[in-house]
Order: C-alpha cells, then sequence, then structure tokens
C-alpha cells in the first residue's frame, strides 16, 4: 500500500467553481493533478469530455481501492476537525455534512475507478515530474495540494507549477492557502519568480469559499505556449 495522504475528494460541480470553468474550458483536453477520489473524471467522461486524472493512489488496484480511500478519509476526518475554525459554514451545514459530501464523492469515484485505470483515464505519476507531452493538454488543473499538501516549500512549488505549465498551455491552481488555512507566506515569491521567467500570472476570485480567504486561485500561462492564428 502506498503512503496516503489525507486529501479533500471534490464534485464536477466543486472544479466548476473552484477554477472558474467554462463549457470551452471543458471541450479540450483537461488534466488534474493531485486528483485522489475526487469525481470529475467519472462526472466528465459520462458527459463524454476527455479528462486525464493523476495521482500516486492510482497505483493501488481496483479491489483495494474501497479501503485505500477509507484511510484518507479518516485522515481527511481528523485533520477537519483540527482545523474546523478555518472553515466557514455557510455553503455547508457543518463539519458533518462536509464528511458526507466526501463520502458521496468518493463512492461516486470508487464506482469509476476499475473501467477508468483500464481506459488510462487515472494515472499513477506526480509532482514534480509528469510524463506528458509539452502542451499535451489545453488546461491543467490542480486542488488542493500545491500550497496546502505536504510539500510546503517555495522550490517544491515553483518546480510543481513550472512542470504544470510544460504539459498545458494554462495552468489553475486552488486554493492558495496552506496546510493551516492561511494564506501561503512565499506566495508573492512564487509569482514573482514566475514572472521574472516571463510566464503570465493573475490570481482571481473564484464563488467556491468554504475555508476562510480561500475564494482565490492562481492562473499561470505557459511562457511558450504558441498562439493560434485564424487564417481569413
Amino acid at each position: 500500500m502506498i503512503d496516503l495522504m489525507w486529501g479533500w475528494g471534490h464534485s464536477l460541480k466543486d472544479y466548476l467553481l473552484m477554477f472558474d470553468l467554462r463549457e470551452p474550458d471543458l471541450q479540450q483536453p483537461l488534466l488534474d493533478v493531485a486528483s485522489g477520489c475526487s469525481s470529475l473524471n467519472a462526472e466528465l467522461t459520462h458527459r463524454g469530455y476527455h479528462v486525464t486524472s493523476v495521482d500516486p493512489l492510482y497505483d493501488v488496484s481496483p479491489d483495494m481501492i474501497a479501503t485505500a480511500v477509507g484511510v484518507m478519509q479518516t485522515q481527511f476526518e481528523q485533520r477537519l476537525l483540527q482545523y474546523v475554525d478555518k472553515f466557514q459554514w455557510t455553503r455547508i451545514n457543518g463539519p458533518e455534512d462536509l464528511l458526507v459530501n466526501q463520502r458521496d464523492i468518493a463512492d461516486v469515484f470508487i464506482r469509476d475507478y476499475p473501467q477508468g485505470l483500464a481506459q488510462g483515464r487515472y494515472v499513477n505519476q506526480s509532482l514534480p515530474h509528469l510524463s506528458f507531452a509539452d502542451y499535451q493538454f489545453n488546461m491543467s488543473v490542480c486542488a488542493n495540494f500545491i500550497f496546502d499538501g505536504p510539500y510546503q516549500d517555495s522550490v517544491f512549488q515553483l518546480a510543481a507549477i513550472k512542470e504544470l505549465s510544460r504539459v498545458a498551455k494554462e495552468t489553475r491552481i486552488y486554493p492558495l492557502l496552506n496546510a493551516e488555512g492561511d494564506i501561503c507566506p512565499h506566495l508573492g515569491e512564487l509569482i514573482l519568480a514566475l514572472q521574472t521567467e516571463n510566464y503570465g500570472v493573475e490570481v482571481r476570485e473564484v464563488a467556491f469559499h468554504l475555508q476562510k480567504g480561500g475564494n482565490a486561485m492562481l492562473r499561470v500561462w505557459s511562457k511558450e505556449c504558441p498562439l493560434e492564428v485564424t487564417k481569413s
């Protein structure tokens, strides 16, 4: 069994709100990194879209996935209760409702996992090194990992963001909070480093706002992304 960390699971509705996604964004190849037991892949595939999900969780065999997800959910519950004051309980009525929501999302993922794994929709990889080709995807998204995951140092975070920008024309990262629910202390340093290397960067307010101060995402454009020219 791999070393499982606590982790969020998110639904398609969550992704739409977290990353301000529109219909044209979904019509292009999408990469979801550190996706864990989120139901995005299952929901989008059911609707006929193409998405690739990446996480070391996907090293687990289909017959063991429910057990692995159960371990993650136990860790998530412990973490949630530790930082319960960092949440604003307006969108969801308290920790109990959030945990029920997490279990529902995970159930969708677990049902889809065997088929998705066989089809190559779930890929066992992890940042900061991905095997995909340059600009293979139109967009990469990453929820609850870059800033609030287990790697809190700016060196890893910068390398991870640049790798996401290598494989996708645009990258969106949510939230900008660290593991304790505070704004990442070196966010400004990372933005400056990216701008210095000629990446396009924007901090955008989003509608998803469950954690206090957690209503913004980071958008990054690859510095070498080729422009599409329409011939007249």
